[in-house]
């Protein structure tokens, strides 16, 4: 049987390539990781910002609508619209039972 020998050098400059591409691979690799952390970073800036804004928004149509906890005398617009919807009630009783009241006028003709 013969010995095959591979030179000292060949074999230094094989296992340098492919320690180069290797890490060339694991550059790449890990660039593209960065990248994609950096995008989906921006993206939960961008995501939160818009979060609270929708929370601001949201607490501000809260208050225009049912006022301020903290604030007894304040209860938005629900209850301006209740006050309106009782007088309409009230209102639409009292001509309910006017047109019951059958009486007749003298300053008006038949």
């Amino acid at each position: 049987m013969s010995e095959a020998s591979i030179p000292i050098g060949l074999l230094d400059t094989i296992l340098a390539l492919v320690a180069g591409i290797l890490f060339t691979l694991v550059g790449i690799i890990y660039r593209r990781l960065r990248r994609r952390i950096s995008n989906l970073e921006e993206n939960v800036g961008e995501l939160e910002s818009q979060s609270l804004q929708m929370k601001r928004d949201m607490d501000v149509a809260h208050t225009w609508m049912f006022g301020r906890e903290e604030d007894p005398t304040n209860s938005g617009i629900a209850a301006e619209i209740e006050e309106i919807n009782v007088r309409l009630e009230q209102l639409v009783d009292a001509l309910h039972d006017e047109e019951d009241l059958d009486f007749e006028r003298d300053d008006v003709e038949d």
